[in-house]
Parts: C-alpha cells; structure tokens; sequence
C-alpha cells in the first residue's frame, strides 16, 4: 500500500487510500451499489465484485475486460482533495499499473455538455451512469475513457490543422471529444448522430478519420496503453 501511495501523491493532492471502509462510512453513501459490494469483500472476492460489474459493459471493451481479468490485482478506494475514485492496481511481466475508475454517482461536467448529454448513445452514457465516470492511466489522465469533465465539444478549441487540411469533412460543432491517447488525438461523438461522417478520431496534426467505431478505437488504444 505504501508503494500505491507514493505513486499516486506524484499525481494528485492529499491522497489516501483505503483499503477497507465499514459499511456506515459516510463515503459509503456517496458510491454506487456496487462499489460497496466490493469495499465490503476481501481478497479475490473483490476482484471478482469488480469483474462481475465490468462484465455489463464488456460487449463495449472486451480487450479491456479481457486484461482486467488477467492482470488485476487489487482495487482500493481513493480520495483526494476533490474526488473520490477507485484505484485499480494491474500486474504484468513485473510492471505495476494504477488506473482510476471515477465516481459515476458525482459526475461533474461543463453547461454544454450537460445540454447534450441526453443525446449521447445508451451504451455510452449506461457506462458512466453506472460504472465509472471515466477510467484512464492516472499517471496521465489519458488512454482511457475520460472523465465527463474533460470532455469538450471540438468546435470551443482552435485547431492549426484546419489551415493545412481545408474542410475536416464533418462538423466540429457536432462532435464531443471523450477520449484521448494524451499525444494530442480524441476520439469524438457525434451528438446529432446525423452526418454521413459518424464518429470521428480527430488528431491536433493530421486529417481525421470518418465513422470509426468509437468503442473499439477506445478498447484497443487502452489495451496499447496496459501493454507499453
């Protein structure tokens, strides 16, 4: 646990972990049901909690459930000044890794994607409502999906790439960035859901690809990310 902890203060302010909680804890009633089912298990059984709530959404990251069920080796609660999340530590070939999975029960997000939010594909939104508000490599907030905070609508930044590429060949103002890779690309919704271009992997330097499969873009570059 020290280890954990050592490595999660380079990354957040006043962080604890806690590895076990009493059901009457007060942060007990601000997680979801099944969160507590696995604060209240011990052991593998914790594992399992987690993996049976994961299994819901493994039509969505099967690669990502695939590697949870390998390599996970312990989820603790974590807090920081702001937030509470799950802290997953993974083990692989000797390498140590700590995801967060955030709260879906405290989602917090910008007026304009609160307006569009109900727009947003069941599977996607069924993620965040029940699972986890974002859950990405804590080192950097990124290969995974993000939390809804960061989430932003591509038309509200400026892009240089436009000036090179001309038309993108959808509409920035349609597409919310919900995922990034950290190394300046997004993997954007399209809210309408109504031009021919679909989801887009939007890249800060070069042309965006049309009508990606957003979840299976977002499952492979998070498996890429627990096998650097």
């Amino acid at each position: 646990m020290d280890k954990a902890l050592h490595y999660v203060s380079k990354y957040l302010a006043e962080p604890k972990i806690l590895p076990t909680l009493p059901a009457s804890a007060p942060l007990m009633a601000e997680v979801p049901e099944w969160w507590r089912r696995v604060l209240l298990a011990e052991g593998d059984e914790r594992i399992r909690e987690t993996l049976r709530a994961w299994e819901e959404h493994r039509a969505q990251l099967p690669t990502v459930f695939e590697f949870l069920s390998a390599h996970l080796r312990s989820v603790n609660l974590l807090t920081d000044k702001t937030s509470v999340r799950l802290l997953y530590e993974l083990q692989k070939d000797g390498r140590t890794m700590y995801y967060a999975g955030g709260n879906p029960a405290s989602k917090s997000m910008s007026a304009a994607v609160r307006d569009v939010w109900d727009k947003l594909p069941t599977p996607f939104k069924r993620f965040y409502d029940s699972l986890h508000n974002g859950w990405y490599y804590l080192a950097s907030n990124s290969l995974g999906p993000s939390p809804t905070e960061d989430f932003f609508i591509l038309d509200d930044l400026e892009w240089g790439i436009l000036e090179d590429i001309g038309d993108p060949g959808c509409d920035l103002k349609d597409l919310l960035a919900v995922y990034t890779n950290g190394m300046g690309a997004y993997v954007a919704l399209s809210i309408e859901r109504r031009g021919a271009y679909g989801d887009v992997l939007w890249w800060k330097d070069k042309p965006p690809r049309l009508n990606i499969d957003a979840w299976a873009v977002m499952d492979a570059w998070t498996e890429i990310g627990m096998n650097k």
